[in-house]
């Protein structure tokens, strides 16, 4: 299996980080990883819009815009396969966490990731890249749906 038009264009080892502005935190009715900022929530409450434009930046390499994209790439790209396969774990844990009494206010809230695609460098200076999606609603949230790690073997 070769790579799709869109993984033949990405350079995996020099993709941009996600901004630092994003903390790590969790939700507490799924297992999915969540990156918050906490200075474009404070920034949007004080209606300081100059500042919140000062955090509206790229989270990384754009990547597919849909679900429906990736899993279509994913027949013949061997990279959107693996990030398929890590997304619908993803995926599980958002219909899990459905069942959790607490994910009724964060669904009333609408805080859920929209799906569109971006890869970033691992924060963890590994080899790799994260996969991560924003909230179309809330884009102090940012949700972690993969991370993929590269080995590299030595001949």
């Amino acid at each position: 299996m070769g790579l799709c038009d869109l993984c033949q264009t990405v350079e995996f080892d020099d993709l941009p980080s996600l901004p630092a502005h994003y903390q790590e935190t969790t939700r507490p009715w799924d297992s999915l990883m969540v990156f918050l900022s906490l200075r474009l929530i404070n920034a949007r409450r004080a209606g300081e819009s100059d500042k919140v434009e000062e955090f509206s930046q790229p989270l990384g390499r754009p990547h597919h815009q849909s679900i429906e994209e990736l899993k279509s790439a994913a027949e013949c790209c061997s990279i959107c396969s693996l990030i398929a396969q890590a997304v619908s774990q993803s995926l599980a844990a958002l219909e899990e966490g459905k069942m959790d009494a607490r994910y009724v206010y964060h669904k009333r809230h609408e805080r859920a990731p929209d799906f569109r695609l971006w890869l970033a460098k691992r924060r963890d200076d590994c080899d790799g890249f994260m996969v991560v999606s924003s909230s179309d609603r809330y884009p102090s949230d940012v949700y972690l749906l993969a991370a993929v790690g590269f080995c590299r073997m030595n001949h």
